[in-house]
């Protein structure tokens, strides 16, 4: 790659990595926040005062209230304090995801793709304006598979090892956000001791397993100092992770909640998913949907279903296709409901997909097709903004969607 052309990748993914940011930062101080974010603050206090799982979601690990605490102390506890990290881990995922494809492809425009997927989808803003983890857990596993693929240099019979135990530690920051976290570690293991083996060095081979395996449970263990601090030892923490990981297995939702669109293998073919979150300010009620974009999340399966039948024709470029299935099958075949949430546990890598082919075939096709697409894809962005920011109400075209989104339809599937 020219520096012509590294100055190319490297100017458009900051454009569009701050047309992220304005996305994501605009209006968000008077966004009211939902019932999950004051839960959280509450949630936050009581874990790093007393070591307690309470309010909110108490089955998920705990850096989410580590973080909040912090941001609450530095900008005190409104909505820059509730959700100053969700903000950051979101304007930066757009960048970094841009670059992982980049180091994994060597195709720019995809790799721009990627990243301008990630920018302008709806599902993504909505989470990186909430207090909650799963624009953390994005972050945290996008920056270790970065990190684990920066490690190789194919164009050298080395490898550049201390970059194996700065993405263990990442990794273990995502998997003390959500269990989500675990799937690109899973895919990032075999890979990178596969890549050791070829250098026949059994020294580096062991520095990595020890790297990607004991050094993530480590900093996962560490982020439950406030409830060793209650005098629980490590025999009891191994208790309660089991007790826990069988209610995350089993969880049905909280007492009165009632679930709609709660089928993941649906994500990628009925365009119209999307959960709603309500809250009361200022005197009217505000309405929050997290939807996807239709015109990129339609595309994900047949992008994979290409990129695997050219994959394995050419005997390369699987990693990509691994780091999206991985975590979506077991999602799709979840007996228990899955919100929408998760889906930002493989959007990322289903972009990728869809950068890939889209960039293929503007190739074949030329860039009238390419630009008309583009700008399709930002124009229905543009169109359920209002969707992610919480003004769903007030936008008679986006009525139709702010019904079907509605938690307390019993109907699952209108």
């Amino acid at each position: 790659m020219t520096a012509e052309q590294k100055n190319f990748l490297y100017a458009a993914l900051i454009l569009i990595t701050l047309a992220g940011v304005f996305l994501r930062f605009w209006g968000v101080i008077e966004q009211p926040p939902i019932h999950d974010e004051v839960m959280t603050a509450y949630a936050a206090d009581s874990y790093i005062e007393r070591g307690q799982f309470m309010y909110v979601m108490p089955h998920h690990p705990k850096l989410r209230n580590i973080l909040v605490d912090l941001s609450m102390n530095m900008f005190g506890r409104g909505a820059a304090g509730l959700r100053g990290f969700s903000l950051l881990f979101g304007c930066l995922s757009v960048l970094l995801l841009g670059l992982l494809l980049y180091r994994i492809s060597s195709n720019t425009t995809a790799s721009c793709l990627a990243a301008f997927f990630l920018a302008v989808d709806p599902m993504h803003i909505t989470f990186s304006r909430q207090a909650i983890q799963e624009v953390h857990t994005t972050f945290f596993f996008i920056l270790g598979t970065l990190l684990a693929v920066l490690s190789v240099r194919d164009e050298k019979e080395e490898m550049i090892w201390w970059l194996l135990p700065l993405s263990g530690i990442v990794f273990g920051l995502g998997l003390a956000s959500k269990g989500h976290a675990l799937f690109p570690l899973l895919v990032c293991i075999p890979y990178i001791i596969s890549k050791t083996l070829k250098l026949k060095d059994p020294g580096l081979t062991i520095f990595a397993i020890l790297s990607l395996t004991v050094l993530p449970l480590t900093v996962f263990l560490l982020t439950y100092i406030p409830w060793f601090d209650r005098g629980y030892d490590l025999s009891d923490w191994l208790f309660m992770q089991q007790a826990l990981s069988k209610e995350i297995a089993t969880h049905q939702g909280s007492s009165g909640d009632v679930f709609k669109y709660t089928q993941a293998w649906q994500w990628f073919i009925n365009p119209l998913m999307a959960y709603g979150n309500f809250s009361y300010s200022g005197g009217k009620p505000h309405v929050t949907v997290a939807m996807g974009n239709p015109l990129v999340w339609l595309l994900v399966l047949p992008s994979s279903f290409y990129l695997l039948f050219k994959a394995l024709k050419q005997k390369k470029g699987l990693i990509v296709l691994f780091l999206f299935w991985i975590p979506y099958l077991p999602l799709a075949l979840a007996l228990r409901p899955i919100q929408m949430l998760s889906s930002l546990g493989v959007i990322p890598f289903a972009f990728c997909l869809v950068g890939l082919t889209v960039s293929e075939i503007k190739m074949k096709t030329g860039a009238k097709y390419f630009y008309a697409y583009l700008t399709a894809v930002l124009l229905a962005a543009m169109l359920l903004y209002p969707l992610a920011i919480g003004k769903a109400l007030d936008y008679g075209y986006l009525r139709s969607i702010t019904e079907r989104a509605n938690p307390h339809t019993i109907n699952q599937n209108p």
